[in-house]
């Protein structure tokens, strides 16, 4: 048997994607959307999966990895206080628009909308024309695919090493079953390129943590990233998440 990892698994609304996380709370929401679902703890690894049920999909080229870091308040030197505040969300990122009519759109022309989080820098996809409505999906790719093996299903926890040895539990959906298979997502935000901001500088971001049970406020975490070459200002990226502190 595997050694406990650091992290734990919890799936996300879509039916085949999960993200990993460490927070009771989304346990329990887990818990809540699998009801009336036969079900195993997690406390305990229902399977320990064979390597021919896991398939290393690849690793997303245009995400990056975040560090942990103190808050604002809270800088550890002089160059950290030089990083670029920027806006995170939990991805996905949904945005739809329409194209001006009577403008001519070329094929990954730049141009800007408006986002959840202020102004956002979009490109134009093939084949688009004036007036058409354009839906954008802005979320990390997932690394790995997961066969459910003979036995499981809905709400069992299934383990499995990753390329580097470390051990990855993850949650099996609602509707996934034996012989199914659904995809694992590394954790994950998305991170808005300051307007000041150039491929190659540090940006300083945040999440709010929901409360767990033996808690009564949620905390704030604050991680710093570099942002990927290629990219412009307003620009979205992937910033892969540490492991939870202590882990």
């Amino acid at each position: 048997m595997l050694g406990s990892p650091g992290f734990q698994c919890a799936p996300v609304p879509e039916k085949h994607s999960i993200v990993w996380s460490d927070d009771d709370d989304i346990r329990g929401q887990v818990l809540e959307q699998l009801e009336g679902v036969q079900q195993c703890p997690f406390t305990n690894v229902a399977a320990e999966l064979e390597d021919s049920l896991v398939c290393y999909i690849g690793e997303d080229s245009g995400a990056v990895d975040a560090e942990r870091v103190g808050g604002v308040a809270n800088v550890r030197s002089q160059e950290d206080r030089l990083d670029l505040q920027a806006h995170a969300v939990d991805p996905p990122v949904n945005i739809e628009i329409e194209l001006a009519q009577g403008d001519c759109w070329q094929p990954g022309q730049p141009f800007r909308a408006w986002g959840p989080q202020g102004p956002i820098c979009l490109e134009v996809p093939p084949d688009a024309l004036p007036g058409s409505r354009l839906r954008y999906r802005l979320a990390p790719r997932p690394e790995y695919r997961v066969e459910v093996p003979p036995g499981a299903g809905p709400g069992w926890v299934v383990q499995f090493k990753k390329g580097n040895g470390e051990a990855c539990q993850v949650v099996v959906p609602a509707g996934v079953l034996a012989g199914d298979t659904f995809e694992v997502t590394p954790p994950s935000l998305m991170v808005r390129i300051p307007e000041n901001a150039q491929p190659g500088d540090f940006v300083r971001f945040s999440r709010t943590v929901c409360p767990e049970h033996s808690q009564k406020a949620s905390r704030i975490e604050f991680f710093r990233a570099r942002v990927p070459e290629g990219l412009r200002p307003c620009m979205y990226f992937t910033a892969r998440l540490p492991p939870p502190s202590g882990c």
